[in-house]
């Protein structure tokens, strides 16, 4: 079980149009996925979101250190990559995925089996409902939306808001529970562009319209402020996809600011990382649904980590944790593995019966976004 190369691919697109959260321009989707090589020709692949957002030392000492090792011992491979501070940690993640890819594929075994797998299809929910510039009023977007991610099968939705006022917000909130109807609940998030003062008034319509959560209002250190909104507050507070460590995710739940924290694999650090703030999350009586905003590859590395969290983990929501499943144009996400993971008519995807991830990357595309 010779590691015999690693290879990092960088990839970005440019979309259409740039899309817009409340705050942050996203005018391309970047992308980096890394390859392990064993010696009997297998390839484990991983993947970062966002690119590799200051891993590059990372991703060098992992080109160092890879080649030659036995693949049993990723545990101990991972923990030398591992730094002691955030940075770098999304990239580490990109490796651990691709190491638990290679074992799972020479083993036989999924990458759910590896880590203690619970279930064998995961509820999605459709993650869009973005800003773009050449459309000043995005409600027929959001109805758009909508009735294609029904037409998949989803029962969940979540859209952006915070870029706009507030009435223009609560209105296009409006349309889009309109468009859901009874057979989808909607999720609404502002990536942490509110005031308290404004979180708290656009909160209180929140429940008055029956918004299913209300992901990050606030900055994310503003534990107090988390704190007396959800005190104030009947529906579920959430936040920690921007957390990069452990200690960040305790600091939050201890200080009960959040009835459900969203650790993302790559920027919280891997399986490992990941599955250690669910551990927390229980401990605090407290949801964990992982956040997910990636390319396909990463999608289907978020459904193996989803396989293994306990169904517990969401139970005041009704519903086990959910797989964020992004529905919004990036070209990479629908040709990095030769199409998207399928959602079945309940709104749920399988985990793959093949070994390691379930998907092969298809190199062309490998080739295609490809950046110097």
């Amino acid at each position: 079980m010779k590691i015999q190369a690693f290879n990092v691919y960088h990839l970005s697109c440019t979309l259409d149009y740039t899309a817009w959260n409340s705050v942050t321009a996203h005018p391309t989707r970047p992308a980096l996925v890394v390859e392990v090589v064993t010696a009997d020709g297998i390839s484990g692949w991983g993947s970062a979101s966002g690119g590799a957002r200051g891993g590059e030392e990372r991703l060098a000492a992992a080109a160092e250190l890879l080649p030659g090792r036995d693949l049993r011992d990723w545990g101990g491979l991972l923990a030398r990559l591992t730094p002691v501070h955030g940075r770098g940690r999304n990239a580490v993640a990109a490796v651990e995925i691709a190491l638990l890819d290679a074992l799972g594929r020479t083993l036989d075994m999924s990458i759910a089996q590896l880590l203690g797998i619970q279930r064998d299809r995961v509820p999605a929910y459709a993650s869009g409902g973005y800003y773009y510039d050449h459309l000043p009023n995005r409600r027929d977007l959001l109805r758009q939306e909508i009735a294609d991610a029904r037409e998949r099968g989803f029962r969940y939705y979540k859209m952006k808001i915070g870029r706009s006022t507030p009435e223009d917000d609560l209105d296009d909130i409006r349309a889009a529970l309109n468009a859901a109807g009874n057979s989808m609940r909607v999720a609404v998030d502002p990536n942490c562009a509110y005031s308290y003062p404004v979180a708290l008034e656009v909160g209180r319509s929140l429940d008055d319209l029956g918004v299913l959560w209300y992901e990050e209002p606030l900055p994310k250190r503003q534990l107090d402020a988390y704190r007396d909104l959800r005190g104030k507050l009947e529906l579920p507070i959430t936040g920690g996809e921007g957390y990069a460590d452990l200690g960040e995710f305790q600091q939050a739940l201890a200080a009960r600011a959040m009835d459900m924290v969203q650790p993302d694999l790559s920027g919280a650090g891997g399986y490992g990382a990941c599955l250690d703030v669910a551990a927390l999350a229980a401990a605090h009586g407290a949801a964990c649904f992982p956040h997910c905003w990636a390319d396909s590859l990463h999608i289907v590395a978020s459904l193996h980590l989803l396989a293994a969290l306990p169904t517990s983990l969401g139970i005041e929501f009704g519903v086990p944790p959910l797989l964020e499943y992004d529905v919004t144009e990036n070209p990479i996400r629908m040709q990095l593995l030769g199409g998207e993971p399928p959602v079945d008519t309940d709104g749920y995807v399988a985990i793959p019966d093949a070994p390691g991830l379930g998907f092969d990357v298809d190199r062309a595309a490998l080739a295609k976004f490809a950046i110097d």
